[in-house]
């Protein structure tokens, strides 16, 4: 019997370490972002490496981030849909960075809808400015997103539905 109860309470501690492991890292990602530091998995573009302080921070990746800002332009002249775009990036070798499969017509909405390119960056549902350097500008950010909404380029839908 007491064996059993030290296992319990062997097991309790344990959950509750882990979840105040669990919210201290939370924590510590939320203050990283409140300095604007990408406090995650660097994006595509970007690479993450050991900055100030021991932080890791990100910086552009000398290889992809060109290519990420090619996709940007290329999308900003009104004449590429994000499926044409993801084959562009293919043809170009902008893939993905653990699989080398080729970025989803999807996935390329995504990049084109995170202003992490532009310097800023949402976590946790709060925008953040970031402290990284941009691969491109505000404007051109701006202009990609004006193209989105006039194409309805959206990472759901390739094809138009007649409803009559």
């Amino acid at each position: 019997m007491e064996k059993l109860a030290t296992h319990g309470l062997n097991v309790l501690l344990a959950e509750i370490f882990s979840k105040n492991l669990s919210e201290e890292t939370i924590k510590g990602m939320v203050e990283k972002a409140q300095q604007g530091v990408w406090p995650s998995q660097a994006p595509i573009g970007f690479v993450n490496v050991e900055g100030p302080a021991k932080k890791r921070i990100i910086i552009q990746d000398p290889v992809l981030a060109p290519l990420v800002k090619r996709m940007f332009e290329q999308f900003s002249t009104g004449l590429y849909s994000t499926n044409e775009l993801s084959k562009e990036a293919a043809n170009i070798g902008l893939v993905h960075r653990k699989s080398g499969r080729k970025l989803t017509k999807a996935a390329m909405w995504d990049i084109l809808n995170n202003p992490i390119y532009y310097g800023d960056f949402y976590w946790k549902g709060v925008l953040y400015n970031g402290t990284h350097e941009p691969i491109i500008t505000k404007e051109l950010f701006d202009i990609v997103q004006n193209a989105l909404n006039s194409q309805g380029n959206h990472a759901d839908t390739d094809k138009i539905i007649d409803l009559y």
